[in-house]
């Protein structure tokens, strides 16, 4: 039974594992938290705001392509994007 509503501070909290939020999470059923739409959508907007941002002059987006190493990273003009 729904006992509990995540709102987004609650879930970033818990996927960085905050130690007494997990504690408390530990102590209920799964089937006793949830999250709402509007969470999702909060989380989503955090993620990709920064590549929704505009770079300009000598600004440019560090990307990795596939079958890159750690490190390895190539940067990608703004007006490649």
């Amino acid at each position: 039974m729904l006992q509990f509503l995540f709102d987004t501070d609650h879930l970033t909290l818990y996927q960085h594992k905050h130690p007494p939020l997990m504690q408390r999470f530990a102590l209920h059923p799964a089937d006793s938290v949830a999250i709402c739409p509007i969470n999702v959508e909060e989380t989503m907007r955090g993620r990709l705001g920064p590549l929704g941002r505009v770079l300009t002059g000598s600004k440019h987006v560090q990307v990795c392509p596939p079958g890159c190493r750690g490190g390895d990273v190539s940067p990608v003009s703004h007006r490649a994007i």
